[in-house]
């Protein structure tokens, strides 16, 4: 009974540490950086400083005061270094965990994110945007048939934060994007397009670069915040470090249908052993 009630205070007092990391230091950081944004197109310096403690203090929050019992991986071996990271999704709790195990071991993460989210997440979305994230709009196929320049307007958006001058190029994407409504299933099937523009982006420049797959494997059914805050128990996080030469042309893959369909399959094969790592887990 008196553990039970310990592990009821944590719940709270995770919620409200939570709430207040998200809003102080991301308004800040807002605060900050609107004007230099929006008129100089570059945050200041301490923007990578701000990001970082708030980082921290979400690990904390994560790893220490929410009494789920995580089975964290080894990241000692990881530093600064080009990166992409790819991840399966079920909620905006992945960010927080990726961000938290990883930061400031490896260089900071630009996360691939619905545009959408500028708006809907307090505080965190308009500082992403802020930030320079690549924001997806995702069009649908009708408004795509209507407006052609559609197509392309994501892996735009991909390239305009790419090309933003920062020490190391460091992405993070969801493959199979926001599958809530999918529990039944370990993971939802993956699109490929951002991923293959986005290593060939990272190929263009001729330096090494890192790819990692990261396992946030869920208790069975849970897949909201709401259900970690009240009901987690226990979480376990996997890393696998892939070799980037082994993917396929991603040069051609916009222009040529064997390039495109060769990297496809192959992802999707990799995707399909994802799944069943994590189902033995």
């Amino acid at each position: 009974m008196i553990i039970a009630g310990i592990h009821v205070i944590r719940r709270l007092l995770f919620v409200v540490a939570l709430i207040l990391n998200t809003l102080i230091i991301p308004g800040v950081f807002n605060l900050i950086n609107l004007v230099p944004v929006l008129v100089f197109k570059r945050s200041f310096p301490i923007a990578s400083n701000t990001y970082y403690l708030w980082s921290k203090i979400n690990a904390w929050i994560l790893f220490r005061l929410h009494p789920c019992q995580w089975e964290l991986p080894n990241v000692d071996n990881y530093h600064q270094q080009h990166s992409i990271i790819i991840s399966n999704h079920k909620s905006w709790l992945d960010i927080l965990i990726i961000s938290s195990l990883l930061q400031p071991k490896m260089p900071i993460i630009f996360f691939v994110m619905k545009s959408s989210l500028k708006w809907s997440l307090p505080m965190i979305g308009f500082s992403s945007y802020l930030f320079g994230y690549p924001m997806f709009s995702r069009p649908s196929y009708q408004a795509i048939k209507h407006n052609p320049a559609l197509a392309q307007a994501d892996i735009t958006a991909l390239k305009v934060s790419f090309n933003r001058t920062k020490p190391y190029q460091c992405y993070c994407l969801f493959p199979e994007g926001t599958r809530i409504n999918r529990i039944d299933r370990v993971l939802g099937p993956p699109k490929y397009t951002a991923l293959a523009n986005l290593i060939n982006l990272m190929r263009q420049q001729n330096q090494p670069f890192n790819i990692i797959d990261i396992d946030i494997v869920y208790p069975k059914h849970q897949a909201s915040l709401s259900e970690f805050i009240t009901q987690s128990t226990r979480m376990k996080i996997q890393l696998t470090q892939l070799d980037s030469s082994s993917f396929p042309d991603t040069q051609r893959y916009e222009t040529d249908i064997a390039s495109r369909g060769k990297f496809q399959r192959y992802f999707k094969r990799y995707w399909q052993q994802k799944a069943q790592r994590m189902t033995l887990s």
